[in-house]
């Protein structure tokens, strides 16, 4: 299957889903309920899942769709990760750092990453072997992960409530202050947004415990194909890998920081 075609697909549904969120967002009030993980879930997410889902199903009915809120079938030659609203509890709240996200991965390996931020009207875009871009305000450009020396380098992480967890990631971070001079540190709380920075050039480093497939399908495909490095690092007693993303530069050593810790 062409490449091409599956990114100008998924480039389209992700515009559409995010103008459903879009009204959501704007409008007075919002229904939301907290799931069992603390998370909210909104009528917002169910309504652009729906969407996403449905025109997946109508167009490749053979591909299997992972999603947040509705995991469907698994091990297709063809698999759709999606998360129909990334950053749901910044967008109950009234933050508009929220996004729709979409991989693809074609026999377990990631090919095409769509990310759209709404309110910014940002579509972040790859396909393997073809670059990373975004189009914003009519014009597209090529993104380039940083060159750190140009500016004081920022490193993005996720935030938990466990404290076992937070007590862990505070160890890793630690360490990465003491190899990376001058380092900052942001959470934007929207994965794939913060990942797309990072291909973007706006940050350097990455390090997501626990991160859900749909949290990072498209991002990983982003960063890589923007010029940037991608790990993942199996976690003791944790089912889900921990992720590290980088414009490359420390990268292994950061890989090597988080399995001492966490491998």
């Amino acid at each position: 299957m062409d490449n091409s075609e599956l990114l100008e697909f998924a480039k389209g549904i992700a515009l559409k889903a995010g103008e459903i969120l879009l009204k959501y967002f704007e409008a007075e009030e919002l229904n939301s309920e907290v799931k069992a993980d603390y998370s909210f879930v909104s009528e917002a997410d169910m309504e652009s899942d729906s969407f996403i889902r449905n025109a997946i199903h109508e167009k490749y009915p053979d591909h299997g769709i992972v999603s947040e809120e509705n995991p469907d079938k698994k091990g297709n030659e063809y698999e759709w990760v999606i998360d129909p609203l990334d950053g749901t509890n910044n967008f109950v709240r009234g933050d508009p750092v929220f996004a729709v996200s979409m991989g693809v991965r074609h026999n377990g390996k990631g090919i095409i990453g769509v990310v759209y931020a709404p309110f910014f009207k940002k579509l972040y875009f790859a396909s393997e072997g073809s670059g990373a871009y975004v189009e914003h305000e009519g014009k597209t450009k090529r993104l380039r992960v940083s060159d750190e020396s140009m500016r004081l380098p920022c490193l993005v992480v996720d935030s938990h409530t466990d404290k076992k967890r937070v007590e862990k990631c505070q160890k890793i971070i630690r360490e990465f202050f003491k190899t990376v001079p001058h380092l900052g540190r942001k959470m934007l709380h929207c994965c794939s947004i913060e990942l797309c920075m990072i291909a973007e050039g706006g940050m350097d480093y990455g390090f997501h415990n626990d991160p859900k497939p749909w949290d990072i399908a498209a991002g990983d495909v982003i960063v890589r194909e923007a010029g940037g490095k991608f790990t993942y690092v199996p976690v003791r007693g944790q089912e889900r890998p921990a992720a590290v993303s980088s414009n490359g530069i420390h990268h292994e050593k950061m890989v090597e920081i988080v399995k001492k810790h966490m491998a």
